[in-house]
Formats: structure tokens, C-alpha cells, sequence
């Protein structure tokens, strides 16, 4: 942990594997079931009873307030429903507040989308929260059918905007965009006002900095409100520094996001791609390659582009392009679900070279080339 500029080690680092065999205990105890997308095949159950839920909502409302919303606001929320944890945490928060509150969910199709379009229009609604991939979706429709939109504010969870999806949602409705900083195992915090972080409530919640041997700059969460499930110096996956002034003048801490850790990645603001994944749909189709070399990169529409580059010493195992991205989209069901909603492509290309006696094979290699600049 970095205090007064020292770094300090920090021990017994709760695992993700606290979410693999929550006992039957626990759930017995819990008023509220949610899930995680289950981008590993292992979908995290995520239990909570009456008062920690409740306290995790008036967090997320705090949030919201820091950046203007209160009583009376009109906000849409296009987020997964059901029994996944976006949407209704969103939807309580903006309760605390007494907001009126519009859950549209989300959808497929252009012609899907439109009526909800026409919902936010017509009822003046001037608060929109999704996540970046599902509002690259609604701007695209906006421009492409030139529809009248009008947005203040616009609330993304999931991976860091990019610059250029918070210039487009500008130009197109007119909306500020603010990032929420959140895990499906926390809401931790929210946009600076500034855009240079993210504020955090440390009586909510606590960030530390620690040294995995990997990287020096591994996040570790803390939640306060957990019981059923105590999140304590939790591993969430992020990499950042973390400041205790900032110029827009919150008192709350600050917390400035690098990437994300491992050699891991994250496409659509919230499906987390892995080499061994890529490594078993490669291995799946027959291919025994050499190396694979993912570019990940961002297409003009800011959607994320996947290029797979693989790298081959046998002609006589040559598959075409087709079935290696059809091997690639089953990797995950969340991934596979991001490539057919058209927020994620992917690109395959064989490449035949001469293998040295003394080169390891089935290398993942992982470039990314998108927000993190």
C-alpha cells in the first residue's frame, strides 16, 4: 500500500475463488441473488442481504450526487436486467435519489431500439446509464436514422471511455459522459468531475496499491458494507496509483486506472478474454501453432477489434480464416454474445514461417493497442 509516499506489503489477498462455493449458509441468509457474466465459465453468484444491498445503492446514489443528479431527475438505464447486477444496482441507486426512473434495458436491432429512442425523447429524459459499447450502439443509430436526442449526462460502468466515444457523444446528443468505477463485487467510486480518475468514498470503500511480484501497482478493494461475502484487500484486476488532492477539490481520494493486470484482457466494457481461453479455442479447430499475436485495437464506429495473428510451421494444418473465428467466438458465452450484439470483431490471419529447434510453441502474445494511452 502507497502511504506518505511509501509502499508497504500487504498479506492474505481474498482470492476470486470466495465466489466459486458460496455454501448453501450463506445463501439461506441472503434477501438478494445477482450474477456476474461468467466470462471464465465460471459465472460468480453474488448474495447480499437487505442492509448491505441497501448500503451498496446509497453508495452508488453519493456517486450519482457528486455529479449532479438529485430529486426529480429523469434517468434511462440500458443495462442487462434479470438476475445480472448492472441494472437493478443502477436502478435502486437512482432511488435513493428520487429519481423517476426509466429501465429500458437493452436490445439487438436498430428497430428494437428506436421505440426506446422515442421513450427518452419524448418524456425529456436527460440522464442515460449504459455502458460504453451499448452507447457507441445508440449514437451509431442516432446519426444513422437522424434522430433528435438531447443528453446531459451520461453514466458508463465497465472499461475506461475512450476519448473519442466521450468527443462523439458530444457531437451527436450533446452528452457529458462520467465513468463509474465498478466490479460486479463493488461500486468503488466515480468520474472525477476533471476526468483525470476516480473519487472514492473511504468510508464505503478502500483502495490499496500492492506489489504481486508482477506489477507494483496492483489494486486491492476493500469493501466495508460486505457480509455475506466479505471483500477484504480483494484482487480485482487493475492496475493505478492512487492521490489524495485533486484540482476539481473533492475531499474523497482519487484513483487513476493504468490497465489491467495479468496477461489478461478486457473487450465491451465488461468481458475479460484470457490467453488460456484462446490457447483451448486454437488447440479446438486442430490448430498446433507456434505463436498467436492478438492486436487489440479500437474500429472507427469504437468498436473493438480482436486480430488474431497466428503463427504456423505445418501447411498441411492451414484452416480457413471461417473456422478459426468460429473457434474463437466460442471461446467464452460472453464473447461469443459481444460478437453476435456486433460490439466486438475479430480478424484471423495465418502466417507459415520456419520454427527454431529451441522456440516454445502455443505463445499468446497480447498487444493492445486502444485506450490506454
Amino acid at each position: 500500500m502507497i502511504m506518505d509516499g511509501k509502499e508497504t506489503n500487504v498479506q492474505n489477498i481474498t482470492d476470486k475463488s470466495i465466489y466459486l462455493n458460496v455454501s448453501n449458509k450463506i445463501l439461506e441468509k441472503a434477501d438478494y441473488l445477482f450474477f456476474s457474466g461468467g466470462t471464465t465459465s465460471n459465472p460468480k453468484i453474488m448474495p447480499f442481504n437487505e442492509i448491505e444491498w441497501k448500503n451498496r445503492n446509497k453508495y452508488r446514489a453519493e456517486c450519482y450526487k457528486m455529479c449532479g443528479l438529485g430529486k426529480g431527475e429523469k434517468a434511462a438505464i440500458m443495462l442487462p436486467f434479470g438476475p445480472w447486477i448492472a441494472g437493478p444496482s443502477a436502478q435502486c441507486a437512482m432511488e435513493e435519489l428520487e429519481a423517476k426512473v426509466f429501465p429500458l434495458g437493452i436490445v439487438d436491432t436498430d428497430e428494437e431500439l428506436i421505440p426506446l429512442l422515442n421513450i427518452i425523447a419524448e418524456n425529456r429524459i436527460k440522464t442515460l446509464i449504459t455502458t460504453p459499447s451499448f452507447l457507441s450502439f445508440i449514437l451509431r443509430t442516432v446519426k444513422k436514422y437522424c434522430l433528435s436526442l438531447n443528453i446531459d449526462k451520461i453514466f458508463t460502468s465497465g472499461e475506461i471511455t475512450s476519448n473519442q466515444l466521450r468527443d462523439y457523444a458530444k457531437e451527436i446528443i450533446g452528452a457529458t459522459i462520467y465513468s463509474c468505477y465498478a466490479s460486479s463485487e463493488g461500486f468503488i467510486g466515480i468520474e472525477c468531475k476533471e476526468h483525470n480518475g476516480y473519487h472514492f468514498n473511504p468510508m464505503h470503500v478502500s483502495l490499496e496499491v500492492y506489489n504481486n511480484g508482477q506489477s507494483k501497482n496492483t489494486l486491492l478493494l476493500t469493501v466495508k458494507d460486505s457480509v455475506l461475502v466479505p471483500i477484504i484487500r480483494y484482487e480485482i484486476g487493475d492496475l493505478g496509483n492512487i492521490y489524495y488532492d485533486c484540482q476539481c477539490g473533492s475531499k474523497w481520494p482519487r484513483v487513476e486506472l493504468l490497465g489491467r493486470s495479468g496477461n489478461g484482457f478486457l473487450v465491451n466494457g465488461a468481458v475479460n478474454v484470457y490467453p488460456y481461453q484462446i490457447k483451448d479455442a486454437l488447440f479446438s479447430i486442430g490448430l498446433d501453432f507456434i505463436e498467436c499475436l492478438v492486436i487489440i485495437s479500437k474500429a472507427e464506429d469504437d468498436i473493438d477489434l480482436l486480430n488474431f495473428m497466428i503463427k504456423l510451421s505445418d501447411k498441411s494444418v492451414e484452416i480457413g480464416p471461417a473456422l478459426i473465428e468460429e473457434g474463437l467466438r466460442k471461446m467464452s458465452l460472453d464473447f461469443s454474445d459481444a460478437i453476435h450484439h456486433g460490439i466486438v470483431r475479430i480478424r484471423a490471419n495465418q502466417i507459415f514461417v520456419r520454427r527454431d529447434i529451441n522456440e516454445q510453441k502455443s505463445k499468446i502474445i497480447i498487444r493492445d493497442e486502444r485506450i490506454y494511452e
